[in-house]
């Protein structure tokens, strides 16, 4: 019999005078649930959309979904995307569960937090020793400015890549002017990470330097990660109160490789070594 649905996969902004691009040029089936998309198409100048039909109760199909973005459909359809710069194989590794593909699925996340830069503004208690900051505080054209191309990221993470994004703003009464960069305050990991070194799904907080930068480890986004199914909680916040206090800022200062289980810290004032130790034995990193 007939399937219940089919998608129609077509270029949304080529012209109407070159051929129509073949589907094998685009795309490849790894499995089931996972497809293999040349990498070409991420650019916002060549995407895809998909026409959804369903198979009505005459036996033909009638459009039910126009023109969906390819990465959004593939997305609520729970199909795994991997970027590849060419589709001429050989893709039997991936398709097996080789070493290459297992770690670039496990290396990254499908759900990220993100703190709109809606009072994004200059941190006179960062820039007491942070030479990279310039004292200007920004005008209103510049916190424009930047809100739109935090905006197109938005879209890029969510439309293209298909990713789940849980959006969170902060205003002037919040007095926490670098709160777009919530890595520095928190970090998950799910079980099995660092070959196994993380035996449960981990939320981790973090000891900041700057008061208005421990600000941000807000009650209500606090709330909301603990809802995430996380059985274990690391906080290292406590450090802040130590005598004297001590400091390591997340991912702001830890560069991870999640596969390997292998951890890069450049101590500072704002990574002791004390705490990288620790938190090393307590991940289960090296």
């Amino acid at each position: 019999g007939r399937v219940s649905k089919i998608g129609v996969v077509r270029e949304a902004f080529q012209r109407h005078d070159l051929p129509a691009p073949s589907l094998s040029n685009m795309l490849k089936g790894l499995s089931d649930r996972s497809v293999a998309v040349h990498a070409s198409l991420r650019d916002q100048h060549n995407r895809v959309v998909v026409d959804e039909y369903a198979c009505g109760p005459d036996g033909d199909y009638h459009l039910i979904s126009n023109s969906t973005d390819l990465f959004r459909y593939l997305h609520g359809e729970d199909v795994r995307v991997s970027f590849v710069p060419h589709l001429d194989g050989p893709f039997n590794s991936v398709r097996a569960g080789s070493n290459t593909a297992t770690r670039t699925l496990k290396q990254s996340t499908n759900e990220v937090v993100m703190v709109a830069p809606t009072a994004f503004g200059f941190n006179p208690q960062a820039a007491q020793d942070n030479s990279f900051m310039n004292a200007e505080a920004p005008s209103s054209g510049v916190t424009e400015t930047v809100l739109k191309e935090f905006s197109a990221l938005y879209h890029e993470l969510t439309e293209v890549a298909g990713v789940k994004v849980n959006l969170w703003q902060h205003s002037g009464t919040h007095d926490t002017p670098d709160a777009c960069f919530p890595n520095n305050w928190f970090s998950t990991h799910p079980a099995g990470e660092a070959l196994g070194g993380v035996a449960q799904p981990t939320l981790v907080f973090y000891p900041m330097k700057c008061p208005n930068r421990a600000a941000e480890r807000r009650a209500d986004i606090m709330g909301f990660l603990q809802t995430k199914g996380y059985s274990r909680v690391l906080d290292l916040s406590g450090a802040e109160a130590a005598s004297p206090p001590k400091y390591f800022e997340g991912t702001g200062v830890l560069v991870n490789d999640r596969m390997n289980g292998v951890a890069y810290v450049a101590i500072s004032e704002r990574a002791h070594q004390d705490l990288a130790e620790k938190w090393a034995e307590e991940m289960g990193y090296k």
